[in-house]
């Protein structure tokens, strides 16, 4: 009888499609059960012994990522049971509600699984990076430096991630990465790190956030027709020749309505955004609020990239960890140069599907005006509560928590040693994730959720089921209207401040913390005391 836990997931069978492989595991469940030995040792042991094989069969490839698989459940809290030559799983439930032990299971399962990747070397300790903390009084300076190229940031960048519980993959598409120096008379240390990219295309609590300012789209039907037809007309027209796109969007629609079935990427897009935007069109006209809400949905995805980004990293760094200045981290959501990443051109796949000369006036030049991220834990995230950013006339803007994940969205409790293997997996039964840009994004994820389905796995383990707050910080008061109508921000912070003043401002506020002031007090002596 398989125990019920509270804490776990109703239990699951594991069965596979392969009947060599379901043979291969049934000698291994007898072998579980006969010597007693810890699950997670035989299993690393078996895992050596295929390795081991220089010309391995399909079989041998889908052993090694059942085992290897099982080994990261194992580490991420699952209870696994073995009865009647089969084994049960129970998933661990981390749910919104998790106490403070769930956050800590968490953080250690992170930690065990990360010495299974091989993402980022650890290393040696970087130079800049410090065993003892230096003071942040009044008198010491933070400043946020871009990586980019520059080499001591980027050994400083790495040295921190490294530090980190949570394992780093890197990101595709846009990303800019950051250092939060601190400078104390003539000595400088690394405080933190900071990774900005773009949000994921669909994130349930930012869209509320960006249509709960009363925005009717049906009272908004005459200044959205005009924004549908300009989209419609950048659009390229060699992808369809034979089509007008100065016409009635009737007459479009019919003209390419033979063009639908194609294998090409680019094509599909094209067609997919020429369908959309003219229906919106003809909802605009005979008031489909449903064809509207589409067209509107359409532009969010071309317009959020360019004022929407994700704090991916945000944190400090050993010792300044436990001295809360990943709270002065986080506090730089609305930097100068932070705010300046969207200020790009369109980008690959746009400019494939649109003039860019065309397209550039339709998207706001403003710069990011929206900064999400999410917390590492289920629940609430300590760094993120009561973070504010500077605003206009010396007021703060709060980082806010918009909502929870709904945990079935990432892999992480799924180490680059199995990934490896489902994507070797997937290649050799012809059915890998397509690695092409613009193919979409979540690759990893894709490629492990196929690869555990096509095994014959139960679906569920390919998701970590953890539900991490999100919280996010509006920097301007009509962002629905600036996004769908390219109106003029009327900004909630100041657009042209310069990056010394905004730290300077954002340190003062950060002393001034509480909390802050009663961490500091150190056995060293480390003392802020704030006039």
């Amino acid at each position: 009888m398989i125990p019920d836990m509270p804490l776990h997931h109703p239990p699951v069978r594991l069965t596979v499609r392969n009947p060599h492989l379901q043979t291969r595991l049934r000698t291994l469940y007898r072998s579980i059960n006969i010597r007693q030995t810890a699950l997670i040792d035989i299993l690393e042991e078996e895992i050596l012994a295929r390795e081991a094989i220089s010309d391995k069969s399909r079989t041998d490839i889908e052993y090694l990522t059942t085992l290897s698989l099982l080994t990261d459940l194992i580490v991420w809290g699952a209870s696994i049971q073995i009865r009647n030559s089969a084994m049960f799983v129970s998933m661990p439930n981390y749910s919104q509600n998790a106490d403070i032990n769930d956050s800590v299971a968490i953080r250690g399962a992170l930690r065990r699984l990360k010495s299974l990747r091989n993402s980022i070397s650890q290393g040696e300790e970087s130079p800049g990076v410090h065993k003892a903390p230096f003071p942040l009084t009044e008198e010491s300076i933070i400043e946020l430096v871009l990586v980019g190229d520059n080499a001591e940031y980027s050994a400083m960048f790495k040295s921190g991630i490294s530090t980190w519980s949570m394992p780093y993959n890197t990101r595709e598409g846009r990303t800019a990465r950051f250092v939060l120096l601190g400078h104390h008379g003539s000595a400088s240390d690394a405080l933190g790190i900071l990774e900005i990219g773009d949000d994921a295309p669909k994130n349930s609590h930012r869209d509320e956030l960006l249509m709960s300012n009363g925005f009717d789209v049906n009272m908004a039907r005459n200044d959205l027709l005009p924004r549908f037809r300009a989209f419609r007309l950048a659009l390229r027209s060699e992808f369809a020749p034979n089509a007008d796109l100065a016409s009635e969007p009737t007459e479009f629609l019919a003209a390419i309505s033979g063009l639908t079935q194609t294998d090409d990427t680019y094509t599909r897009k094209w067609l997919r955004y020429a369908r959309l935007f003219a229906e919106a069109e003809i909802g605009c006209i005979e008031g489909d609020k449903a064809k509207i809400l589409a067209g509107v949905s359409t532009i969010k995805d071309i317009v959020l990239p360019r004022v929407n980004i994700e704090m991916t990293i945000c944190g400090a760094v050993p010792p300044y960890n436990s001295l809360m200045v990943g709270k002065l981290v986080a506090a730089m959501a609305a930097h100068p140069y932070v705010r300046e990443f969207t200020k790009r051109p369109p980008g690959q796949i746009l400019s494939r599907l649109f003039n860019p000369e065309s397209l550039e006036p339709l998207l706001p030049g403003t710069g990011v005006l929206l900064v999400t991220t999410k917390g590492l834990y289920p629940g609430h995230s300590a760094q993120y509560n009561r973070v504010k950013v500077p605003a206009n006339s010396n007021k703060q803007l709060s980082l806010k928590k918009l909502g929870s994940t709904s945990g079935t969205g990432t892999s992480s409790h799924i180490s680059d040693r199995t990934a490896k293997y489902c994507k070797k997996f997937l290649e050799l039964v012809g059915d890998a994730v397509s690695r092409e840009y613009g193919s979409g994004g979540s690759k990893r994820s894709r490629t492990i959720h196929r690869a555990i389905v096509s095994l014959g796995l139960p679906a569920t383990l390919s998701v970590a089921q953890v539900s991490r707050p999100v919280y996010g910080v509006q920097l301007c008061s009509n962002l629905t209207n600036v996004v769908l109508l390219n109106d003029i921000p009327q900004y909630l912070v100041d657009p042209n401040i310069s990056p010394v003043e905004y730290c300077e401002r954002v340190h003062k506020n950060w002393l001034q913390m509480p909390a802050v002031q009663l961490r500091m007090r150190t056995p060293e002596g480390w003392e802020v005391n704030v006039k």
